[in-house]
Formats: structure tokens, C-alpha cells, sequence
């Protein structure tokens, strides 16, 4: 559809002095394959004129050899007295106008050559400009379908069905473009399918993936909710007051048109989803009555615990346990199974023949860390995007990067406050999940006092 025009009159201009300019260069064509057609005709004259020449030549040669033969006899008759002197004079005077009369008709014979061979140069001259005139012709219609297409940009149609959101310009403004186009309309395409431009921490980029869901809100609506998906993740960064973030892009559909651009969107990316888990708010974690002594259930982490981590590989002790865990979650093949099989092997042999530091010691948790990511490094590279994506939730990459013993706080009977040790598993800001014997859907935690 057109949406705005250009003052067309001076392009108008520009297109009739084309054309006028394209109709006089069709004209001079038009002379020069006339002057093709003289030059031609010149060349048939002047050859026909050589070949004249020629036959001219040929009878004054044959006519001055009979004379020649004349005079022999009349020099043998002279001799003889048979004829008078006069005679024999009369016909030497012939043979002198003879030869005279050959030499002249080969001169004309070498005009008449010459003459053609300047009759073709000059009919090659005449193709040639006709080939030139062709040649302008040519110019003349593409510098008038250059003069035609700037006519035809003085319409401004819109490139996209959709809605205008946004005019720069009013009827009568001067618009003038250099380097860089200016803008005179913003175009939304379509409404009801939105995109989210999200800009995403360099320490959280690693774990988005394009699929994964999103939910987002807007100031204009802020008690609801609008859902997507990661569509797009740009590779470069950019750095504002040394911070690095990644643009994700957000897709998502608006199919009330309740979006609008320009809307600033509050975003959340579901990295994972656990179904079922017990979650409290995280100021339950960090509850602790004013009268609990140093040992009461202060959160505290066990880095060093074998226990205490979500290790994919089990126990120390038994490999064979780990290996059937991720061989569950994963779905490993056999073939991934033998290699995770020697990675266990070589750790434990590592770990058997490695200088142990003293178990508890700052050291041990050091050197246990160590073997721990060399096998989550081994594990990963025998595992398809797929189960890497699954095994990110195990190997301490993701939000379960340690799991925690804390302790949650409740009220028995008498209103006191029970400590209740649990496990504290992953978190998404706000809620964290927690898992233990002692806790249980709708049980009520301490959060804070008032």
C-alpha cells in the first residue's frame, strides 16, 4: 500500500528529457543504416566499374598485340618493296597509339581497384557508427529506466503488511538523505507474533538454549503473565560499564494485541523443571531463631560430603551405581556406557595412586574437587546435545551447582520453634527446593518475625 509520496515534478522533467534524448538516438540509427545501405550500393558501382576497367585493359592489350603483328608484316613487305614507306610508318604510329591506349586503361583499372578497396572502408565506417548509434541506444533506455525507478521511489509503498507505529515526517517536510537513509515510518509486520529482546548476564548465557521456555511481564499489565520461547541467541556481546550481557530473542505470541512495541518486559528463562519439588521461600532459609545455639541447623554447605552432592556418579566407593544412575537419566547406550565405565576406572586408579591429603582437610576437598570435574569434563564428551543438556542438572553446572544441607524451621505445639534438617536442592530466586524426612506438601515454615 502507499503511504506517503514525493514531490514528483523535477523526476518527471528527468524522464521526458530521456525519452526525448532515447527517440534522437533511435533516429541517428535509423540515418546510419542508410549510410550503410548508400555505402553498400557505392561498392557494387565501383566494383562494377573495376570489372569494366578490367575488360577495357583486356581489349587494348589484345588490340595492341594484333598492331604490333600488323607492323612485322609491313616491315617484311617494306623489305620486299611490296609496300610504300608510308605504309610502314602509318603503322608504327599505330602501334605507338596502341600501347598509349593500353597504359590507360590499366591506369583505369588501378582507379577503379582503389576505389573499392575505399568503398569497403567506408561501408565498415558506416557499420561501425550503426553499431555505435545501437550502443546509444542502449545507454539512452537505461539511463531513462534509472530516471523512470527514481519517478517510481518518489511513491513510498510500505515493503510489509502491518501496522504504522510510529511517522517521522509531515506533509511538506523537506526529506534529504545522504549516507543513511532516513526514517519516515516504524512498520510493526504483525502484531500478534512479538519478539522479546532480552539481554542476558555473560554467567547465565552459557546454560539458555534456543527452545527453551520463557515467561516475561509488562508495566502496562503487570498481574499477568505472557509466555514464549527462546528463538534466537546472538554470539556477540556487548559491554556496558564492564558488564558483558548476550541479546536472546524472545519469541512470542499476541494474539489479543495487548503487546505493544517499544514495551519494556520483565523476563524469566526456564533453564529446567523439576516436576513435583517441595519449595519454600527463600526467607525460610534464612530464618534462624535469636536463641539457636552454633549447632541447631545453621545452612551450611558440604562441598567435601559425598553424600551432600548431586554427583552423577555415585558413591566413591561404587561406580557401578553411578554408571546404572546416568544410564537411567541419560539413557545411555553401550557404547557410551563402556567409555563412562573406564572414566570411573581411571579416576578411582588416579585417586588410589595419588598422595592423599589428610581426609577433612582443606586439601582432600581440593584434590576431591579436582577428580570430580575431570570426570564430569571425560563424561561430556561421549554424551549427544541432548543428554549434555540432561546431565548439566547433575554435573554442577546449572542451578543444583551443590547441594546444600539447611535446616527449616516450624512450630510444635507449644509454639516453639523445631529445627527440621533438609537438603536444599535448586532455586530460581525467589523459591528454593527443599527434601527430607521430616518435611511435607502444606507444612508451615517460618519465614520471619514480626
Amino acid at each position: 500500500d502507499i503511504i506517503a509520496r514525493l514531490d514528483p515534478e523535477s523526476y518527471q522533467a528527468l524522464v521526458r528529457e530521456s525519452e526525448a534524448e532515447l527517440a534522437l538516438a533511435e533516429a541517428k540509427l535509423l540515418t546510419q543504416r542508410a549510410m550503410v545501405e548508400r555505402s553498400q550500393a557505392d561498392l557494387e558501382n565501383i566494383r562494377a566499374k573495376l570489372i569494366s576497367a578490367r575488360a577495357q585493359t583486356a581489349r587494348a592489350e589484345a588490340n595492341f598485340q594484333n598492331i604490333e603483328r600488323e607492323l612485322e608484316r609491313s616491315r617484311t613487305l617494306l623489305n620486299k618493296g611490296i609496300v610504300s614507306k608510308s605504309l610502314f610508318d602509318a603503322a608504327q604510329t599505330a602501334v605507338v597509339e596502341s600501347r598509349a591506349q593500353t597504359e590507360q586503361a590499366k591506369a583505369e583499372e588501378e582507379a577503379a581497384s582503389k576505389q573499392v578497396v575505399s568503398g569497403r572502408a567506408g561501408l565498415s565506417i558506416a557499420m561501425a557508427q550503426v553499431k555505435e548509434a545501437e550502443a546509444q541506444i542502449d545507454l539512452k533506455k537505461a539511463a531513462l529506466d534509472k530516471r523512470r525507478a527514481d519517478l517510481d521511489n518518489t511513491i513510498i509503498r510500505s515493503p510489509v503488511d502491518g501496522v504504522v507505529a510510529d511517522r517521522s515526517v509531515d506533509v511538506g517536510q523537506t526529506v534529504a538523505a545522504s549516507l543513511q537513509a532516513p526514517t519516515l515510518f516504524t512498520i510493526a509486520q504483525d502484531l500478534r507474533r512479538m519478539q522479546v529482546t532480552a539481554s542476558i548476564d555473560e554467567a547465565d548465557i552459557g546454560r539458555i538454549r534456543e527452545g527453551q521456555p520463557a515467561l516475561f511481564t509488562v508495566d502496562a499489565f503487570g498481574d499477568r503473565s505472557f509466555s514464549g520461547s527462546v528463538a534466537q541467541i546472538r554470539k556477540a556481546g556487548k559491554t556496558v560499564q564492564n558488564v558483558v550481557t548476550y541479546t536472546v530473542v524472545i519469541s512470542a505470541d499476541n494474539p489479543d494485541l495487548f503487546l505493544m512495541p517499544g514495551m519494556t518486559a520483565n523476563v524469566e528463562i526456564e533453564i529446567f523443571k523439576i516436576p513435583g519439588a517441595l519449595v519454600v521461600p527463600d526467607a525460610a532459609l534464612r530464618f534462624e531463631p535469636a536463641d539457636a545455639g552454633p549447632g541447631d541447623g545453621k545452612s551450611a554447605s558440604t562441598s567435601t560430603g559425598a553424600e551432600a552432592r548431586s554427583s552423577p556418579q555415585g558413591r566413591r566407593g561404587d561406580p557401578e551405581a553411578g554408571l546404572r544412575k546416568l544410564t537411567q537419566a541419560l539413557d545411555l547406550t553401550k557404547e557410551q556406557q563402556g567409555v563412562i565405565r573406564t572414566v570411573f576406572q581411571e579416576a578411582r586408579r588416579e585417586r588410589a595412586s595419588a598422595p592423599r591429603p589428610d581426609e577433612g582437610s582443606e586439601e582432600m576437598g581440593t584434590f576431591r574437587d579436582k577428580i570430580r570435574k575431570q570426570i564430569q569434563q571425560d563424561i561430556r564428551k561421549v554424551l549427544t546435545p541432548e543428554q549434555r543438556t540432561l546431565y548439566e542438572r547433575f554435573s554442577g553446572k546449572t542451578e543444583t551447582k551443590r547441594l546444600q544441607r539447611g535446616t527449616l524451621w516450624s512450630l510444635d505445639d507449644k509454639s516453639r520453634p523445631v529445627p527440621i534438617p533438609i537438603i536444599i536442592g535448586a532455586t530460581d530466586g525467589s523459591s528454593t527446593e527443599v527434601a527430607g524426612e521430616g518435611i511435607a506438601s502444606g507444612m508451615e515454615v517460618i519465614v520471619g518475625t514480626w
